[in-house]
């Protein structure tokens, strides 16, 4: 079958769904981090071995479980304003244009894009 495409134009966002898959992105983001800045506060912690640091180290993983939790709520709020902002805009400017491909315009189209 030959590599056909199609041209479609986004007029929505769910902002529920934008808001959830933001979320998600941040928690990985924050969690992915929280475990690199463990591990280099880890070792910065054994080569300073000096007295206090336990305190600084629990305050700082306190700092990263606080990231994992805080980043998510505020990825899922930006994601939900960024999709309500989209949805008031679109239709002033007809939406946004996606070329998709695999796509057979006269028959798969309507049918696929049909609730987007």
């Amino acid at each position: 079958m030959p590599d056909t495409h199609s041209k479609i134009r986004l007029r929505r966002v769910s902002p529920l769904g934008a808001g959830l898959l933001a979320a998600a992105a941040a928690f990985l983001v924050a969690l992915v981090g929280s475990v690199f800045f463990l591990i280099i506060s880890a070792a910065g912690m054994a080569a300073q071995n000096s007295p206090g640091m336990a305190e600084v180290g629990a305050a700082g993983t306190g700092f990263l479980i606080a990231a994992v939790i805080i980043y998510p709520i505020m990825g899922f709020i930006a994601g939900f304003l960024y999709a309500a902002i989209f949805n008031l805009v679109a239709p002033m400017i007809g939406g946004l244009e996606l070329t998709v491909s695999g796509l057979n315009p006269e028959t798969e189209s309507e049918q696929v894009w049909k609730d987007v």
